[in-house]
């Protein structure tokens, strides 16, 4: 009895050390992790699927993926991976983030940056063993500043950017407030006046503008002019037709009149007849007419 009972207890106790080493059991180490890259900036999400050991660039960040280690299947699913992130400043570099970071607590150790965001998804990929990682040395390391300038990211190139897209609308603008040749824009667009030259190319324009409204203006009131002209001629060729043409009228007119008097008066001396009293007073009327 004493014998069962002791080999009852030994054998309750393998079962339980078994159980708790698989309770513990080491996590799979895979050969890619899948990473999330946010630009804050421009709100671009980007996924980067990273080999373990090799570099990938994000902006102006360098990620290096040290290990990455997933649970076996029968636990929780966690990914946990090993990053090391490097910032490319002008002047030189300077080390952003280098620790462990959790795929289902991306909080609990989170890169700071003011202008990228990365975080861990998943590992994906075969079960491999990490290689050896070899210590990043960089040749120009500097120290992220403090306050408002802690991070400087490509300053230059932003620069250089926006130098240029004001270049690019200046040059569209030139091209339509002038006339002017390729070199002439290259100069006013290289010089550091830029807004005095669009103000001063503006009131060029405006002043061409008005030019050409008063030309416009003066060729209209010269046009006016001469149909005004043209048509005082033509009025004064129409009177003159007018008045032949009535002189002529009267003149004819005048003609009729005489040759009906001389017709009417012919015909009243053919009718005469001096023996009719009523002729007779009508002769001495005519003859009182006469005196008077």
């Amino acid at each position: 009895m004493k014998k069962s009972f002791v080999l009852n207890i030994v054998v309750c106790f393998v079962l339980n050390v078994l159980v708790a080493f698989s309770a513990f059991a080491s996590d799979i180490s895979m050969s890619e992790v899948v990473l999330h890259g946010l630009d804050k900036i421009t709100g671009r999400l980007s996924t980067m699927t990273i080999k373990v050991g090799e570099k990938e660039q994000f902006g102006a960040l360098d990620i290096y993926v040290r290990v990455c280690n997933s649970t076996p299947p029968e636990e929780t699913p966690e990914n946990t991976a090993f990053l090391e992130i490097i910032e490319n400043h002008v002047d030189g570099q300077s080390r952003v983030f280098s620790g462990w970071m959790f795929s289902s607590s991306p909080s609990l150790s989170a890169m700071e940056h003011p202008v990228y965001d990365i975080w861990v998804v998943k590992c994906s990929g075969e079960p491999k063993k990490a290689p050896r990682a070899l210590p990043i040395v960089l040749e120009h390391e500097i120290q992220p500043k403090l306050g408002i300038n802690k991070f400087k990211f490509n300053l230059v190139d932003m620069e250089k950017e926006q130098k240029e897209k004001k270049e690019e609308v200046l040059k569209q603008r030139l091209k339509t407030y002038s006339e002017k040749t390729e070199d002439e824009a290259e100069e006013t667009v290289s010089s550091e006046n830029e807004e005095e030259q669009i103000e001063e190319l503006k009131e060029t324009l405006l002043s061409e503008q008005k030019d050409n409204e008063e030309d416009e203006e003066q060729e209209k009131s010269k046009e006016e002019q001469e149909a005004t002209e043209e048509t005082k001629e033509d009025i004064q060729v129409d009177i003159s037709t007018l008045e032949d043409e009535n002189k002529e009228q009267v003149s004819q007119q005048e003609e009729t009149n005489t040759s009906v008097q001389e017709e009417t008066t012919e015909e009243k001396v053919e009718d005469f007849d001096p023996t009719d009293p009523d002729n007779a007073v009508i002769k001495e009327e005519d003859s009182k007419k006469t005196k008077d």
